[in-house]
């Protein structure tokens, strides 16, 4: 259990970077679009589509980020009917349940990633293939399904939502 909880900080640690990261080219880009238009009278015409990229990562990362603090939505209403006791097998139920659809999710995220790739879409404004940028998709979906495959094995890992 203490390598799969050093497993989870770690990818906390590197999703929460590549956020921050992309997160920070978003304000340089449009502060460098914005500085450019008021002194030279133009901007960088690729910083808009660069700052929608790195939102797009950043973004998706945050589901997989939410669902490592247990912020996520959940519907609370269905503990009331369920009794105490049974909260801890729920929740191993519940863990379970999310990994899968996690991982389906993953199969047609990587398809249509796929599928970008096989048709060569490439995207406006900055002239580059789109699916490195999609890629991101089944990537937060692997993440998140690998969260709740481990707080379903050990589910002290779980976190506890505040």
């Amino acid at each position: 259990m203490s390598l799969a909880r050093a497993f989870l900080e770690g990818l906390r640690r590197i999703e929460v970077a590549v956020a921050v990261v992309a997160f920070a080219v978003v304000a340089a880009a449009l502060f460098a679009d914005v500085a450019g238009r008021n002194a030279f009278g133009h901007g960088i015409f690729w910083a808009s589509r660069l700052a929608s990229y790195c939102t797009t990562v950043a973004g998706m990362l945050g589901f997989a980020l939410v669902v490592s603090t247990g912020q996520h939505f959940r519907i609370r209403s269905i503990d009331r009917i369920f009794p105490e006791a049974a909260d801890q097998a729920m929740n191993r139920l519940a863990d379970f349940i999310s990994m899968m659809i996690c991982f389906w999710l993953v199969y047609y995220a990587l398809d249509y990633v796929h599928a970008s790739y096989a048709v060569g879409m490439r995207g406006m404004g900055i002239d580059i293939p789109t699916w490195p940028i999609q890629s991101i998709i089944p990537y937060v979906f692997a993440s998140a399904g690998i969260r709740y495959l481990l707080y379903g094995l050990f589910p002290p890992l779980r976190p506890v939502p505040e």
